[in-house]
């Protein structure tokens, strides 16, 4: 076996002791990697690159003389079992004991990109990047995102991030965000649009402080911008808590919330 686990640098244990220790991370509650760890092996395999990485605050140290193999054409999601081996499955199920290391993607002959990129929703955390550009045309009834919406239970409260890139077809239309619940959850919301700067014709900065939506003030035409969002968020019964929004004033044209945008939301535990 060329790979093993500790739970701090210097100290192995055994396999049961691992399998032990490991039973309160089996719902990925603190998924995080760190260091540089899959990587491409010959065809249809992945491999754990040479070196050491950090899996949910224990180390793994490999030689890189092991890989799993994976399925054809799929996003395969790579996991470490309890005595340093690998698996992996197409599902992104946590298959027991063992902890996630990230994707690898493959063609019908190989690896063609890997990645430790991988969503969370769970009671505690959440991250979700965003998968794919969505478009509001000549539309200022908001709508709810595509990707940015999680579960929340009764009395919880979240402090959320979001980092966005959007694209604006004219400074007129701007773009208004907020929070909604539903499913059995109402919310109270606050948000802090805290910068926005863009391209085009001029730059912009802006500082908005809301009880509801947010404006995002938009300058000149066709610009793309970014923005950083601070919310705080309290739910008020059990149910999911998701992201909307839409053109501050109609206008026809595409306003975009692009790919690679970022949600990171984190539970304030009382």
């Amino acid at each position: 076996m060329s790979t093993t686990v500790f739970p701090q640098s210097g100290d192995q244990i055994t396999e049961s002791s691992w399998t032990g220790l490991n039973e309160a991370l089996t719902v990925a509650e603190r998924y995080r990697v760190s260091g540089y760890t899959l990587s491409a092996g010959t065809g249809l395999n992945a491999n754990v690159a040479a070196g050491t990485c950090m899996v949910n605050g224990y180390y793994v140290n490999s030689d890189a003389t092991q890989a799993v193999s994976v399925a054809a054409s799929q996003t395969n999601y790579i996991w470490l079992n309890a005595d340093g081996t690998l698996s992996s499955n197409t599902t992104g199920t946590n298959p027991g004991s063992e902890l996630l290391l990230g994707t690898a993607v493959t063609d019908g002959s190989g690896v063609t990109a890997v990645s430790h990129d991988y969503n969370i929703a769970n009671s505690q955390y959440v991250y979700i990047r965003k998968a794919a550009d969505e478009t509001v045309n000549n539309s200022s009834a908001l709508q709810d995102d595509d990707d940015f919406t999680f579960a929340v239970s009764d009395g919880e409260q979240w402090e959320i991030d979001l980092f966005l890139s959007a694209d604006c077809p004219d400074g007129s239309a701007d773009m208004k965000l907020q929070w909604t619940g539903s499913g059995g959850a109402t919310i109270t919301q606050r948000n802090f649009l805290q910068a926005t700067r863009a391209s085009g014709a001029s730059a912009s900065f802006t500082v908005e402080i809301s009880t509801s939506s947010v404006v995002w003030d938009f300058s000149g035409t066709t610009l793309n911008a970014g923005a950083f969002i601070k919310s705080f968020i309290s739910a008020s019964g059990s149910g999911t808590v998701t992201l909307q929004w839409a053109q501050n004033v109609a206008y026809a044209g595409n306003t975009v919330l692009n790919q690679d945008s970022v949600l990171i939301a984190r539970r304030i535990l009382g």
